[in-house]
């Protein structure tokens, strides 16, 4: 198995990831890591995804780990071009926990897993003050309301929705 860190072209900036590339990879998956946390989180799903033979691409979307822009609605734009990336392996699942759940629903990767995704559009009062005290110190701007204005920006998913062409 070939490990490498990546930039991935991305709309408005290079997207953080790390690829694990079996030596024959039958398709590939974009992992997505929750709020607060970062690609090196998730590495132990990617390594296992690519023990079965399928490239594993795991991505910090913007306001996450090493990527430079700050959170916003164009999270949605870094898995689409990790996605991208990823068809060269052929067909691409999106694979995400939380909101990164949330976002692989909304996809249009060819297959799509979500792990807890964060469904809702709004969270209540005691959801919003253990999100700042456990993960928004980790996240670009800290603020809460770049979670929210994230959330409120996305669609509500549907079981059985089409999310574009592939």
């Amino acid at each position: 198995m070939e490990i490498e860190r990546i930039l991935i072209p991305g709309d408005h900036s290079r997207i953080p990831a790390v690829l694990l590339q079996p030596a024959h990879p039958r398709g590939a998956a974009v992992i997505l890591h929750g709020h607060g946390r970062s690609k090196e989180e998730q590495i132990g799903i990617g390594w296992r995804v690519a023990e079965a033979g399928v490239a594993a691409c795991v991505i910090d979307y913007r306001g996450h780990g090493e990527h430079p822009l700050p959170l916003d609605f164009r999270a949605r734009e870094d898995m689409a071009a990790a996605i991208r990336f990823c068809r060269r392996f052929g067909k691409v699942m999106a694979i995400g926990h939380s909101l990164g759940g949330r976002l692989a629903l909304l996809s249009n990767a060819d297959y799509r897993i979500a792990i807890s995704p964060s469904l809702s559009r709004t969270y209540g009062e005691r959801t919003q003050e253990m999100l700042k005290a456990m993960r928004s110190y980790r996240v670009r701007p800290p603020e809460i309301a770049a979670l929210l204005a994230v959330q409120e920006s996305l669609p509500i998913w549907k079981p059985g929705q089409d999310t574009g062409t592939r």
